[in-house]
């Protein structure tokens, strides 16, 4: 199912982006632990999708999800915040993009397309693109194949 799931996340990127082109597609990660159990991770398989088809580079080392949290679709509202709240932390690659410089001495815009699965209240989205700006990112875009 990740082709044309692919196909719906790539779609609601364009649509986020209105014409922007970011520097770099990343997903949100997967605690290593659920990782392990479910053997991959669904918003890699889309974000690299997207990526290829946008030919941007796809990084799904920028951001880690630093403890396990129960699943998200069981919460709601204040719920979700707290559940996720600290959740993740950027890693070293994000702040070696991210401090990048370009020919004229001047920091280039680092612009991150932060690709999920599904966005619901966009908790996961919100906290996930804390991290990202944390580590050096100017701006985060977030696209999904649902909503």
């Amino acid at each position: 199912a990740a082709v044309p799931l692919g196909a719906l996340a790539h779609a609601g990127a364009v649509r986020a982006l209105r014409g922007d082109r970011p520097s770099v597609v990343t997903a949100v990660p997967l605690h290593p632990v659920k990782r392990l159990r479910r053997g991959y991770n669904q918003a890699d398989l889309l974000a690299g999708i997207v990526a290829k088809q946008m030919k941007i580079p796809f990084r799904p080392d920028l951001v880690r999800r630093v403890r396990y949290t129960p699943s998200q679709g069981a919460s709601r509202g204040r719920d979700r915040r707290l559940n996720l709240n600290g959740a993740f932390r950027p890693r070293s690659a994000l702040r070696r993009l991210a401090d990048h410089r370009n020919g004229n001495g001047r920091k280039t815009v680092f612009h991150v397309l932060l690709v999920d699965d599904v966005i619901s209240t966009a908790t996961t989205i919100d906290q996930c693109a804390r991290a990202l700006k944390e580590g050096g990112a100017h701006r985060v875009t977030a696209a999904s194949a649902a909503t």
